[in-house]
């Protein structure tokens, strides 16, 4: 079976979670993906085992997928704030672009290695976000050691605190209707009664992680349901509701209990 970690971080200033299908200019995500919160934990694994890049049979991964190897499943719900009033907004930034400049202008003194950018972030002082790892029984010790080390979520500068960690119990929930705060595909639902925000962000997949081998970054993002309070959801037969002792119900691909 499986458990549940619960982390509850708080943002000092906000975030900044750039936008995976561009890379002139950064537009950032408004809110974060799951993928994100996978990286959040895999900083401070990386910062005690030292490896950034993992090999798997011949191919590169970032060491996040170390993680996913404990971890089956994340989401999280907006505490404090309503979803509505998170804004981008975009600051004009001068910085190194060399990696998307032709090779016969990229040398010292080039003129050509700087260019004006306009990069994305969310202000959002004290934010707080209750955060949940469905994991593997067996994990659930090692995830919430690492979840108390996380101090990003998103770009280096988007710094965090981590509040509390806890490890729950998870049980399945018998009804095909429930009612939830937290974050979950759209795609899971059939039916959705109350108000929240759609945002397309990166589905989390061990093949996200992959270095240097995704070209059409498209086929990776998917509608997310991000409740403005609690919403009334019909699972779709995909679905499966996980109740967790304290909390909201879950929404899972019924693929995350098979794994557990």
């Amino acid at each position: 079976m499986v458990k549940a970690v619960k982390a509850t971080i708080v943002f000092h200033w906000g975030y900044s979670i750039k936008h995976p299908m561009y890379s002139a200019s950064q537009p950032a995500l408004k809110f974060p993906p799951p993928t994100t919160l996978i990286g959040a934990l895999s900083y401070p694994y990386t910062r005690v085992n030292g490896q950034e890049v993992k090999s798997v049979g011949g191919q590169l991964y970032s060491s996040s997928i170390t993680v996913l190897d404990h971890v089956l499943w994340a989401c999280y719900k907006i505490v404090n704030v309503d979803p509505r009033i998170l804004v981008e907004t975009r600051d004009i930034v001068k910085v190194l672009i060399a990696p998307y400049v032709r090779s016969e202008n990229v040398y010292p003194g080039s003129r050509f290695l700087w260019a004006i950018q306009v990069h994305g972030k969310i202000c959002a002082p004290t934010l707080k976000l209750d955060t949940v790892f469905i994991v593997r029984d067996n994990s659930a010790k090692t995830v919430s050691r690492f979840a108390w080390g996380i101090a990003r979520v998103g770009s280096r500068e988007s710094i965090v605190s981590v509040e509390s960690v806890d490890v729950l119990d998870v049980e399945i929930e018998k009804s095909n209707v429930v009612s939830t705060s937290f974050c979950f595909p759209k795609q899971l639902a059939q039916n959705i009664s109350g108000g929240y925000v759609e945002e397309t962000l990166p589905a989390l997949s061990r093949e996200w992680f992959m270095l240097g081998t995704i070209r059409d970054v498209s086929t990776y993002m998917q509608a997310y349901v991000i409740p403005v309070e609690k919403v009334e959801v019909s699972l779709s037969p995909d679905a499966i509701a996980l109740h967790i002792k304290g909390l909201e119900p879950v929404i899972v691909p019924r693929g995350v209990i098979a794994h557990g």
